[in-house]
């Protein structure tokens, strides 16, 4: 029975590569980028909660070859740290450029988009005197897009030589991440750390569906102030930067 079901993932994976690499395909434009490092307060003694504001600057996903998409986002949070938990809540909004490829015969060129969404997510904490570890995480993201590559989007749905990403052309976008981290800490208010996850879209239909989870990966430092992360993920490969600013580092709330 075991084998039976890593057969079928091993095939599924053939497929969704196949299918990934020979035939055009298209999805949201911030598909790949839906889930960089939301900054939390370090934990010592207390709880504590702490606002931040954020800016992100990633090279998008590019779903085919001659392509090319950058985006910019903004982002405002909260974040709550706990003994054991921490949890995070906020806003977000993005404006970005996808250029279509030549190749593809319809509409070709640059589409400009825009976005806008809430998001949130929670993981456990143990903590030892150095590490800090997070072995198990969830996040989600809803979110909408709009614009001329969402009307590109809506064209091509109309043509059977291309896939769409399952929810491509929906109003209303989700996707989840399950996530992992672990985190060293190298004095009183800083730590430097890596989490690593798989992000898949809520509301998969099944026809010709294809790509539709990826996996997310970010480095990240933090200290009493700033934060700063390396966000990527794979397949296929698109990443960014992101710094993020403590708003009210002077004021941490006690929960305890």
């Amino acid at each position: 029975m075991r084998i039976n079901s890593v057969v079928k993932v091993a095939l599924h994976l053939i497929v969704v590569t196949n299918l990934y690499c020979c035939s055009p395909h298209y999805g949201p434009a911030i598909w790949g980028n839906n889930f960089p490092y939301m900054t939390k307060p370090v934990y010592h003694d207390t709880n504590c909660a702490a606002n931040y504001i954020s800016g992100i600057i990633n090279s998008g996903i590019v779903y085919n070859d001659n392509e090319s998409n950058f985006l910019a986002q903004g982002q405002l949070h909260r974040s709550h740290t706990h003994e054991n938990n921490s949890f995070s809540y906020g806003v977000y909004g993005y404006h970005g450029r996808y250029n279509v490829s030549k190749d593809i015969t319809i509409n070709c060129g640059e589409k400009y988009y825009s976005g806008f969404g809430i998001k949130g997510g929670t993981n456990t904490i143990v903590s030892t005197k150095h590490l800090e570890l997070n072995p198990i995480g969830v996040q989600t993201v809803v979110y909408s897009e709009f614009g001329e590559y969402m009307n590109f989007l809506s064209d091509a749905k109309e043509i059977d030589s291309i896939y769409l990403m399952p929810t491509s052309n929906h109003k209303i976008k989700q996707s989840i991440c399950l996530n992992s981290g672990i985190n060293y800490k190298l004095k009183k208010n800083s730590i430097l750390g890596i989490q690593l996850g798989i992000a898949f879209p809520v509301l998969y239909e099944s026809n010709d569906g294809w790509l539709i989870y990826y996996f997310p990966i970010n480095l990240h430092y933090t200290n009493k102030h700033f934060s700063f992360a390396i966000n990527g993920n794979y397949p296929p490969f698109a990443g960014g930067l992101s710094v993020s600013y403590r708003i009210n580092s002077r004021n941490i709330t006690n929960t305890k």
